[in-house]
């Protein structure tokens, strides 16, 4: 029988602000869980592709919806750097079943290739010899996080948590002065005056700038005129000829 289809993945990332109380000095803070999830929708012989698809986005935005809801992470109390215990158990609990998850991944491996090598009758029990001690070994390294994983003492030998998620809380008064500083900002904002238009104002309404000089000469140059001599010069030639004073230059 031949079958096709195509199945669509949908991945959603949301936040959720959580408010607690530390169990040790009942210092009052909050902070901000972050959250990612995914959702599926399948179109057999592609028929309900759209449909698919939204499925995957309802899909996704349920489990995110529900991940934030249950959402608790391990921060330390702004007040006395506590962690709440119930934060230390559940990161116990998800630390712990993954490794035991990984510890089966490599155990299964090892009972295949424990059986192929021993073909003989002692085979089926060497298989579950491994079998057993990988178990064993897998529940004892998941055991070792209630000991090893304990923030409120500083140990956390392997996958620490991120700085930004244990220093992420603030207390109250904090997030209170925030949220009036954002308040009076938006106030600011909304009762500004706004910048007019570029063309609000014509220049009529402020007069006319008076005209520019010219830069400019005349169009048409002007003909030359010799400024006229003082009355009490004399125009003529004296006699005996040009004095030496009214010779041009080469005649002197």
């Amino acid at each position: 029988m031949f079958y096709v289809g195509r199945t669509y993945t949908a991945t959603m990332d949301g936040s959720v602000l959580k408010f607690e109380t530390c169990e040790k000095c009942h210092t009052q803070y909050v902070y901000r869980a972050y959250r990612r999830a995914k959702g599926s929708g399948h179109a057999p012989y592609y028929i309900g592709t759209a449909s698919a698809e939204a499925r995957a986005q309802a899909g996704a935005e349920k489990s995110l919806n529900n991940a934030l809801e249950k959402a608790i992470d391990p921060v330390h109390c702004p007040g006395c750097r506590h962690v709440r215990s119930v934060a230390v158990r559940k990161e116990r609990i998800h630390r712990a079943a993954r490794t035991f998850a990984v510890g089966m991944l490599l155990t299964l491996p090892l009972c295949l290739f424990v059986r192929v090598t021993n073909l003989d009758e002692s085979g089926p029990m060497l298989m579950t010899v491994a079998f057993v001690v990988g178990t064993l070994i897998s529940v004892g390294a998941s055991a070792l996080w209630w000991v090893a994983w304990d923030p409120a003492a500083g140990r956390m030998p392997i996958w620490a948590v991120k700085p930004e998620v244990l220093e992420g809380a603030i207390t109250i008064e904090a997030y209170q002065a925030i949220l009036e500083e954002e308040r009076q900002a938006e106030e600011a904002r909304r009762t500004a005056q706004p910048l007019p238009p570029p063309n609000a104002y014509p220049p009529q309404a402020y007069g006319s700038p008076p005209p520019m000089p010219s830069q400019q000469g005349p169009a048409h140059p002007q003909p030359y005129h010799a400024p006229a001599p003082p009355h009490n010069q004399t125009r003529g030639p004296q006699p005996g000829g040009m004095n030496s004073a009214e010779k041009a230059p080469w005649e002197r």
